[in-house]
């Protein structure tokens, strides 16, 4: 993870006087903002259970509920700085094309992950916070990944979130502006509040360069829903260079097109066709003994692959890994290199002895709808050292969890250093290799 970020800039600095702001309405929504990244040191973290025993602020009860649920646990790659309220508190955010409702942790916080550099959010300091009442039209809604439903007192709308390492998140569902800095330096602010999760309570790991969650889902309630915006892109970077995610008219649309596939049991996700998954070793093509059905969505919901910019590692449906490995291991051992373990000593990571840029030669190919999605160097391997501290590189393809085996998904990693536009009137994603 990065040691550096901009969310400790005092917020006159950052944001400028309220008199230098633009709202963002239905005739302005094409703006870019910086993107963060956070590293990926140590990438087991975003992916193995936690340890901590932090407990969960009841809400009378109401996390019971919440406790039902389980979605990938989020990834910590990449992040924006926004800020809420008025005056405004600037905050950071990871950014999750997985997830629908946008969260941050928030004062009073007994029992939340430990907050490096920035302070909590203080909803008491904007004279624009609200929470959300009972009669709000969602409110009693699922969300795929999360639950917005009415607290023990018929008041108060909650909102909560819980993950498959069992980390969680709980609070009020709540409402105020957000404020948007785009790469050219002008400030915008929605033109009305936008809903968000309040946290009160969390359990488990999460950044503690981040306050919460920037949800990109398809869903009702996230944040390009409630700004009404159809397209966006971005463009991630693992290089520490500066790289955007870019709204409505300044979306970069290029490249090569699939279409988006539609899930009715779970609408919040970016599904895509992937038909086929081979290897590339210089000029030798290895296509993988994969049915195309693997990847197809059940009557239940679930399946699939899904673009999830909030989970780190790629992950594949059990049977696809199993083949993938398979053949990794038959031109790793051709070349003499042999497979060795981690520090972790994880079963489920598959090491080599040997450098990254002895790799360079040997990609993997995503073939969806007709279009070719190539992975290679740092997209589809990460560094690492073994028990004697030796450098070695290990896939950056994961399985997938047992409690979802069959839905595979393309993570941060493996998206860095493509353009992707997200076209949800037209339904389609388009691909474009590039340097980000």
């Amino acid at each position: 993870m990065s040691l550096l970020t901009i969310a400790t800039l005092l917020v006159l600095t950052f944001f400028g006087l309220a008199s230098d702001l633009i709202n963002i309405d239905a005739n302005d929504m094409s703006f870019e903002i910086p993107v963060i990244y956070n590293g990926l040191s140590s990438p087991i973290s975003a992916y193995i259970n936690p340890t901590t025993n932090v407990s969960l602020v009841s809400h009378a009860g109401y996390m019971d509920e919440l406790m039902q649920l389980t979605t990938t646990r989020r990834g910590l790659m990449y992040s924006v700085d926004i800020a809420i309220g008025t005056p405004c508190s600037d905050v950071t955010v990871s950014l999750d094309t997985g997830s629908d409702i946008t969260w941050v942790q928030c004062e009073p916080c007994r029992e939340c992950f430990d907050k490096f550099l920035s302070p909590i959010f203080d909803p008491k300091l904007s004279s624009t916070y609200k929470t959300i009442n009972c009669q709000y039209q969602h409110c009693g809604a699922f969300y795929s990944t999360a639950i917005i439903s009415c607290a023990p007192d018929n008041k108060t709308c909650m909102f909560g979130q819980s993950y498959m390492d069992e980390s969680a998140v709980a609070g009020p569902f709540s409402e105020d502006y957000f404020h948007f800095q785009d790469k050219d330096g002008r400030k915008k602010r929605s033109d009305f509040p936008l809903k968000f999760g309040c946290v009160h309570g969390t359990r488990g790991d999460f950044s503690p360069y981040d306050d919460g969650i920037l949800g990109m889902g398809r869903g009702k309630v996230s944040l390009i829903s409630q700004l009404n915006i159809s397209r966006f892109s971005h463009c991630l970077s693992m290089s520490g260079k500066t790289s955007y995610l870019s709204f409505g008219d300044a979306a970069r649309l290029e490249g090569k097109t699939v279409r988006l596939i539609e899930n009715e049991m779970v609408p919040s996700h970016y599904y895509v066709n992937l038909l086929a998954i081979s290897i590339l070793d210089g000029k030798n093509h290895l296509a993988l003994d994969i049915p195309p059905q693997t990847f197809a969505i059940d009557d239940n919901g679930r399946g699939g692959f899904i673009l999830d910019t909030g989970t780190t590692i790629t992950q594949l449906h059990r049977s696809a890994y199993a083949e993938l490995s398979r053949m990794l291991s038959v031109v790793f051992l051709l070349s003499h290199i042999s497979t060795v373990h981690s520090i972790y000593g994880l079963s489920y990571e598959y090491c080599f002895d040997i450098s990254l840029e002895e790799v360079e030669h040997i990609s993997v190919v995503f073939t969806i709808d007709l279009v070719d999605v190539k992975i290679t160097g740092n997209q589809l391997f990460y560094e690492d050292v073994d028990a004697t501290n030796k450098p070695i590189i290990c896939l950056a393809i994961f399985e997938s969890d047992r409690s979802n085996p069959t839905t595979s998904i393309l993570g941060g990693v493996a998206m860095s250093d493509y353009n992707i536009d997200y076209d949800l009137h037209r339904r389609i994603v388009t691909f474009n290799s590039t340097t980000c």
